[in-house]
């Protein structure tokens, strides 16, 4: 990661986002848990985790309707977020 050009690092994530949400969401889920435990504030889990959790409810049905093909590319991804972002 240090040797990786911040763009490209950014379009992998935006790439991998349309397929990772749901397994994301876990991993926030999780870790805003462990840092309750530990005694800290997960200060800014509370957006991350809705960022997920929007992207990974866009995700079921079009799973359910077939389809959910969208190309990789960080267009077409953000392509078939934009209408997401826009019923929050």
């Amino acid at each position: 990661m240090d040797r990786t050009p911040l763009t490209t690092f950014v379009d992998s994530f935006v790439r991998s986002h349309v397929l990772h949400a749901p397994r994301r969401l876990a991993e926030v889920r999780e870790a805003r848990e462990q840092l309750v435990e530990a005694g800290l504030q997960p200060l800014v889990l509370d957006g991350v985790e809705r960022l997920f959790a929007r992207t990974a409810k866009g995700i079921e049905p079009a799973r359910e309707a077939g389809s959910f093909n969208v190309p990789d590319s960080v267009a077409d991804r953000l392509a078939w977020l934009t209408p997401l972002a826009r019923q929050s």
